[in-house]
């Protein structure tokens, strides 16, 4: 009996064993039962008795049901198996979380989406990555950055989503890579989440990325990341009830450090 531990459950080859075991035990008992009755004792127990080499009818009788049964077992084990695996398949196809279609545009989501090298030897954006996300700019200039001799060229995307609705989009671009991102005067709904106590919250540290989703889109971003300068800047001027209010949060790092406001 131990040995069938070593097999699965619903393992055929141990209820084979286990089928094999009960049909045994019933013939002896069977054939003991015969014996009290005076019915063929001495013939039905040396039957069972001896080696099977000696009984070649019922070693073949034993052999085709033992080989009728192994092939039921197998084969009604394997639909469930099947079965169970499909209905997992389907689950886990079901909880799935569904991928984000890119639609290009000039969006916020998209303009997230561009990045510029946190480190010097981070990953930034290239132009080709960028006019996938933004589309084609609606014109090209120069920009001077601190970290270079010359200006660099800048794309720029007028009429964005409502999303930056009345922003003006634009991108800086050094050896086919980003080095700069930055909109400005965009014309959002008046911010509901800037409050006086929602500012003091927040330590010096924090990412940028958990400060802008805590207090909404800003009005002007303005990111670098070049080899001698990594800054972010975004500011708040419209927010709710508070006209003449204005917040200016500034990163190093994409960690801020230093927190500015007017009039809140």
């Amino acid at each position: 009996m131990p040995t069938l531990l070593l097999f699965p459950p619903y393992s055929p080859i141990r209820w084979f064993f286990i089928v094999h075991i009960i049909f045994f035990t019933f013939s002896r008992h069977l054939c003991t039962s015969l014996k009290i009755n005076g019915i063929f004792i001495e013939k039905g127990l040396d039957r069972f008795s001896k080696p099977w080499g000696n009984q070649p009818m019922f070693r073949n009788i034993i052999v085709a049901l033992s080989g009728l049964l192994l092939l039921t077992l197998t084969a009604c084990s394997h639909p469930t198996a099947t079965s169970s695996a499909t209905h997992h398949d389907d689950r886990r196809a079901t909880s799935r979380p569904s991928t984000t279609k890119l639609i290009p545009g000039v969006t916020r989501a998209n303009f997230d989406r561009i990045q510029l090298a946190i480190k010097p030897d981070d990953y930034a954006s290239t132009i080709e990555q960028v006019r996938a996300l933004l589309g084609k700019p609606n014109h090209t200039t120069y920009t001077h950055l601190n970290a270079y001799d010359r200006p660099v060229k800048t794309y720029v995307w007028e009429n964005p989503d409502k999303s930056l609705a009345g922003a003006v989009v634009s991108v800086s671009f050094h050896d086919n890579s980003v080095v700069a991102k930055n909109y400005r005067d965009a014309k959002l709904d008046p911010n509901t989440k800037i409050t006086t106590a929602a500012l003091d919250q927040l330590p010096t540290g924090a990412a940028y990325d958990q400060v802008t989703a805590k207090l909404g889109t800003p009005n002007v971003v303005s990111n670098r990341g070049t080899a001698t300068e990594n800054v972010q800047t975004v500011t708040y001027d419209h927010i709710q009830g508070q006209p003449a209010a204005n917040v200016t949060l500034t990163f190093q790092h994409n960690q801020l450090t230093t927190k500015s406001r007017t009039a809140i």
